[in-house]
């Protein structure tokens, strides 16, 4: 069996920093719909509209969290500065092939799951 070369080890790091960059943001999107809803909610039983604005300033506070978080994690695992998962970000809605190697990527975790 062939080791791999740096190109393809290079891609694998790209799709998998890739991958947990999106987990991240549909995390946050989650987590943020939550906050929203639980914002309205106390608002209309409350009836103080407060509660709305404390679940948005919740709701940003989490989404940057979660997401710098994401970020720390690539960098001290794979090692990835922050300007490269951007530029393979990027590349991800560009790049059809890529995408698809990291959907792929994606797909097979959460089947695991």
């Amino acid at each position: 069996m062939d080791a791999p070369t740096e190109e393809e080890r290079v891609h694998a790091q790209a799709c998998h920093a890739v991958a947990l960059h999106l987990e991240a943001i549909r995390r946050s999107s989650t987590t943020i719909k939550a906050f929203i809803g639980i914002g309205i909610v106390a608002a209309v039983y409350f009836k103080s509209f407060w509660f709305i604005g404390g679940a948005l300033v919740l709701s940003i506070a989490a989404h940057f969290a979660i997401i710098q978080s994401c970020h720390r994690f690539i960098a001290r695992s794979i090692g990835m500065p922050w300007h490269e998962l951007d530029f393979f970000c990027s590349r991800y809605k560009t790049d059809q092939d890529f995408a698809r190697d990291v959907d792929k990527l994606v797909t097979g975790a959460k089947r695991f799951l």
